[in-house]
């Protein structure tokens, strides 16, 4: 890991171009949080909080992995209480994550972990963090692909974001850690056509 709380990319044994980020119990927020900016700077900063969004540049930085280390824990801090509002206020999660004010239902254990410094993020965080920045988040393991919002089997958006959980093999409620990957294709202008049911990134 380097001395960033996200690091540059670099190529696994099978092709594909990762980033690792800081496993401190964020690392779900804090990949999803880079991902969406570097995916779309503009609209991911517009759909932040005013008090956030004023302090971020209006352009893209050249040194996105410098810029976010440096506003990292307010990054963070930002999704976990986007993510705790969103499953507080959204009766689409309601409906089948149950009522947050209840604490036997997975939306309560959701809200609570998103309320806790350093909790993990479950499905319902990622679900909600996929819909507050209008984006279609991946989880690639080895040989199944889910995609947040989790629900809606008509979403036909590209997948602006794909987290590659250090735990591969199979889907479990329990990743350990997530990284962000990159399969698909590098384009010529160096954007990143992400297709996370490829197993490699290709240069065209």
């Amino acid at each position: 890991m380097s001395h960033t709380t996200v690091s540059q990319p670099v190529y696994d044994a099978e092709g594909l171009l990762l980033r690792d980020v800081l496993g401190d119990g964020s690392c779900g927020y804090r990949a999803v949080m880079f991902g969406v900016l570097e995916h779309n700077w503009t609209k991911a900063v517009d759909l932040l909080p005013i008090q956030v969004s004023s302090i971020l540049t209006t352009q893209r930085p050249t040194d996105m992995v410098q810029f976010f280390h440096k506003h990292d824990a307010m990054l963070c801090k930002t999704a976990r209480d986007m993510v705790a509002d969103q499953i507080q206020t959204d009766a689409e999660i309601h409906a089948w994550a149950g009522n947050p004010n209840d604490t036997t239902t997975e939306a309560a254990r959701a809200l609570n972990d998103a309320k806790t410094p350093h909790a993990y993020m479950d499905e319902v965080a990622l679900h909600a963090l996929a819909k507050i920045f209008r984006t279609r988040i991946a989880i690639k393991f080895r040989k199944e692909v889910l995609v947040a919002p989790f629900k809606d089997s008509t979403d036909k958006r590209p997948v602006g974001v794909c987290l590659k959980p250090l735990a591969d093999a199979t889907p479990s409620d329990f990743v350990g850690h997530y990284m962000l990957c990159y399969p698909g294709r590098i384009l010529c202008n160096n954007v990143i056509e992400i297709n996370p049911w490829t197993h490699a990134t290709q240069t065209v």
